[in-house]
């Protein structure tokens, strides 16, 4: 008998199929963006500013303002929930506080680009690309 238990599918076995999660919902409005690219693409997301973490720039947050009546709310996503649309060269160190660092990811608001070869520089780039999905 539990040979055949073995190979009964979760619902035949009276489990739960599994829920996709959604990529993020609105706290506030309660608005839900099933993936990446239906939330990079939403005209009623602003950018509004990164909030670096120099030790693990993927735990850094990204900043969006949900610009609907009602809402206004500020959504903040770990910055690693973008790394895939970057396709550049990964470096290994740190080069904020340096002579050739811009300074950009010490501002919040700054969303400026970086050419500095920096473990940061791959979400400037990655903020490039979401602001290139933006119309202000």
């Amino acid at each position: 008998m539990q040979a055949v238990q073995d190979t009964l599918s979760p619902a035949e076995a009276g489990a739960a199929a599994p829920v996709a999660t959604p990529f993020k919902t609105c706290n506030m409005c309660h608005t839900v963006w099933e993936d990446r690219e239906s939330f990079v693409s939403d005209p009623t997301l602003a950018l509004n500013g990164y909030q670096a973490f120099f030790d693990n720039p993927d735990e850094g947050l990204i900043l969006f303002t949900h610009r609907v009546e009602g809402c206004l709310s500020t959504l903040a996503l770990k910055a690693r929930a973008f790394r895939p649309l970057y396709k550049g060269p990964h470096e290994d160190f740190l080069n904020a506080g340096a002579e050739s660092c811009s300074g950009h990811c010490s501002d919040h608001r700054n969303l400026e680009g970086c050419q500095a070869r920096c473990s940061m520089r791959w979400v400037r780039d990655v903020l490039q690309l979401l602001r290139a999905h933006r119309t202000y």
